[in-house]
């Protein structure tokens, strides 16, 4: 693995990221400031809601409610994404997009 320095992985692959923490001279904190860098990292890579909600809007995708569940359906009534509260099927919007 390259590490980027001694207290850091080079990147935040798999192999990189387990290689880093599966090291016996790791330490605590070092555990800590991946977690920090990491969430960082996913928080930018994570586009806003209205960045992949409106452009769907805007070709005529609607919100329903059908079997227990909230739906985002295309214009054409096929299922983007869906959930049990509008807030899953946000969450579950952005899995799908991304």
């Amino acid at each position: 693995m390259i590490m980027a320095n001694d207290t850091m992985p080079a990147d935040y692959s798999f192999a990189s990221v387990n290689d880093f923490v599966h090291n016996h001279d790791r330490q605590f904190e070092d555990l800590l400031a991946l977690c920090l860098g990491m969430a960082c990292h996913i928080e930018k890579m994570i586009p806003s809601l209205d960045a992949i909600l409106m452009p769907e809007l805007e070709k005529g995708a609607y919100f329903a409610y059908e079997d227990d569940n909230w739906w985002l359906f295309a214009k054409d009534g096929e299922g983007i994404a869906c959930g049990k509260t509008i807030s899953k099927l946000l969450t579950n919007l952005i899995f799908v997009k991304c």
